[in-house]
């Protein structure tokens, strides 16, 4: 199935996709978590790109009972401090994102051979595709009570983004780097829910448990504590 023939598939089963340019950046006029743009539009700029983004918000096959948020892990190794966070991304719609230093795990690095072979600015480190760290991307749903309680917007946490009204990059897209994104989990067209894990209340407390504990303070955080050390 070709990239155009997807976005069109997803965009008909109630999604709201988007598509973008080499930049990551909308082609399209206007867009919204609340509002999906006109299928004739979409359908014209798809001729015209080798990117399209899907886009958390309550604007999804599920609305009006589910919110669709979209778990954006940017440091791989992070995983291995969320373990429930971990389970939960091999149960629902998940895919590999961009190239990650192997060493440092910086996402911004430089293409040599564009998608084969590229180089780290932060470590100077040079490696190919097979040697990259890849980011990782994963849909969710959660109920309107449960979106009120714990999130009411995008929250970024530095390592790990939960977006609720953001896009983001779906295969078969290609970045920017020139690495395609990949499927780790694909949509299931034949499930009631296409494969996409509906969160339990308990499940998402729990995930942004994680995350938040593990997440090193901020310099405004380090210095109050460093006052507070100080007026021991």
């Amino acid at each position: 199935m070709s990239l155009k023939e997807f976005a069109l598939k997803l965009y008909d089963l109630g999604f709201n996709v988007i598509p973008v340019d080499k930049s990551k950046r909308p082609l399209t006029e206007t867009w919204s978590p609340n509002k999906r743009v006109d299928r004739r539009e979409l359908e014209e700029k798809l001729d015209k790109t080798t990117g399209v983004a899907i886009v958390a918000g309550p604007e999804n096959p599920w609305k009006p009972t589910s919110y669709l948020i979209i778990v954006d892990v940017d440091k791989p190794s992070v995983l291995e401090k969320t373990p429930v966070l971990k389970e939960l991304i091999t149960k629902t719609v998940s895919w590999f994102t961009g190239v990650r230093c192997p060493k440092c795990e910086n996402k911004h690095v430089e293409s040599i051979e564009l998608g084969k072979k590229f180089k780290c600015p932060k470590c100077e480190l040079e490696f190919t595709i097979n040697e990259a760290r890849r980011g990782f991307g994963a849909l969710f749903t959660v109920d309107y009570d449960t979106y009120e309680k714990h999130l009411k917007s995008t929250m970024r946490f530095g390592d790990v983004e939960i977006l609720a009204n953001n896009y983001q990059l779906i295969p078969p897209s290609i970045h920017t780097t020139g690495v395609r994104y990949e499927w780790l989990k694909g949509f299931d067209f034949n499930a009631p829910n296409y494969g996409v894990y509906a969160l339990t209340p308990v499940e998402l407390e729990t995930i942004l448990k994680e995350i938040k504990a593990r997440q090193e303070p901020k310099p405004r955080q380090v210095d109050a504590i460093l006052k507070e050390i100080e007026e021991l």
